[in-house]
């Protein structure tokens, strides 16, 4: 009782009055005495407040896409793109690096299914801390995520993908003809009732989520009025409706620009080095994982660090991940830190000064190409990097068009009613899986 006269006298005596007759010195001290009485916790962010973010352990998306690591309190991060540009082993790889820096267990949750779980050992998840699901059913998919949060310790999710994140529709109803209606807007509020129901758990267990999605080929015939009455923006549509677009703090696009294979020897003389230190030659080095997907990511949202629409290239490799060193070696050669000077081949920012020098091209490659020495790459590395944060030349600088700003922003004035965010919201905010199993 004395402890607790002893905090309410702290606090201090509101005002005297009705507190629209307050001046502003009166709701200033009023607010300061208040706040410092008022206990922190995930509700309310103090002026030491830091969001910890888990580096993805690639150059290009921590530092050239400027995404900085994976951001949890409640975020949502999405990657989207066209068939076979590496989203899903994209989205595994973020999650095996995720396992490695903090040993904490993950979700994986397979909806489509294509993927299996041995993909994701190969990527390295550690399958001892996964839990891999196949749903066949998004409201069970919903109470395993709360459920994996509050008896698993699980806060980092991958949900793979949204088109195919559906609810299941009874025997019944198929039998009654039901389920064949027409159900304009359906999946949308599926998804809506997704992240609405899973937001405050997410914030409470501090966790987040990786969704994955796909983009669909935009409606060509009278597409002007198409997109008045549909999700469909001008560019391509995203499968979920509004909230696929809206929710995510971070929004990746991925696109597949072309196929890296390995090159033969005969024809080293007529490669330039943006092309011999990319990929392996022909051989036995290269049997594993003979190509790399070069593909382009920009980010067309980042509400996590600020750091606006920028863009790279990241390689992906099936069965293998994403290939950091190819990264490392094309921004090596971009900012001039591999060259030939005085009749040798020199990694640093010139001859005089290198961290590693080679007589001829064909040892070059054999170090940093085919042998990959980790103590060379390792400090070629932290050259780019450095290279990368004092780059003001604008050079991974994105930029997005008018139509696709509009497709990423909030409806100016917000949404026209409560049924753009949800459908499956009754009045008592109870979800309403009438007719679903």
């Amino acid at each position: 009782m004395a402890k607790k006269k002893k905090e309410e006298a702290a606090a201090g005596t509101p005002p005297q009055g009705h507190p629209r007759l307050w001046t502003p010195d009166q709701r200033r001290e009023a607010f300061l005495k208040s706040r410092a009485a008022t206990k922190e916790d995930f509700h309310i962010l103090g002026a030491d407040f830091t969001e910890q973010l888990i580096p993805y352990g690639n150059i290009v998306l921590d530092h050239v896409v400027g995404l900085g690591g994976i951001a949890r309190h409640g975020r949502v991060t999405q990657v989207h793109g066209d068939e076979g540009a590496g989203k899903t082993t994209t989205a595994l790889s973020v999650a095996a690096q995720y396992q490695r820096v903090t040993t904490e267990p993950i979700g994986i949750f397979e909806y489509e299914p294509t993927a299996s779980a041995n993909y994701a050992w190969a990527l390295g998840v550690d399958p001892a801390l996964c839990f891999f699901e196949q749903p066949t059913n998004l409201q069970k998919a919903i109470m395993r995520h709360v459920e994996l949060m509050e008896k698993f310790g699980v806060r980092f999710f991958v949900d793979d993908s949204i088109p195919f994140m559906e609810t299941k529709i009874s025997y019944d109803d198929m039998k009654k003809g039901k389920a064949f209606k027409s159900n304009y807007g359906g999946h949308a509020k599926g998804i809506a009732t997704f992240y609405k129901m899973l937001r405050p758990y997410l914030l409470e267990y501090d966790a987040a989520l990786l969704i994955v999605n796909q983009t669909r080929d935009r409606i060509d015939e009278d597409a002007e009025n198409a997109n008045k009455f549909s999700y469909t923006n001008k560019v391509y549509s995203l499968p979920g409706g509004r909230m696929a677009r809206f929710t995510p703090s971070v929004m990746l696009e991925l696109l597949l620009e072309t196929e890296l294979r390995p090159w033969e020897w005969e024809k080293l003389p007529q490669l330039d080095k943006d092309k011999f230190l990319l990929i392996q030659p022909k051989g036995d080095v290269a049997k594993n994982y003979p190509t790399a997907n070069k593909v382009r990511v920009r980010a067309l949202k980042n509400k996590v660090t600020g750091a606006g629409f920028r863009e790279g290239y990241i390689y992906v490799r099936p069965n293998f991940g994403l290939d950091e060193n190819i990264s490392i070696r094309e921004l090596a050669c971009t900012y001039g830190l591999v060259g030939f000077e005085a009749k040798k081949w020199y990694v640093g920012r010139n001859a005089a000064d290198a961290i590693a020098t080679y007589p001829s091209k064909t040892e070059l490659i054999e170090g940093l190409v085919i042998k990959e020495d980790p103590e060379v790459l390792g400090k070629l590395r932290g050259m780019v990097l450095d290279a990368v944060k004092s780059d003001d030349s604008e050079r991974f600088k994105g930029s997005l068009s008018t139509e696709e700003s509009s497709f990423v922003a909030e409806p100016e004035g917000g949404y026209k009613d409560e049924e753009d965010l949800s459908g499956h919201f009754q009045d008592d905010g109870d979800p309403d899986f009438s007719g679903l199993k």
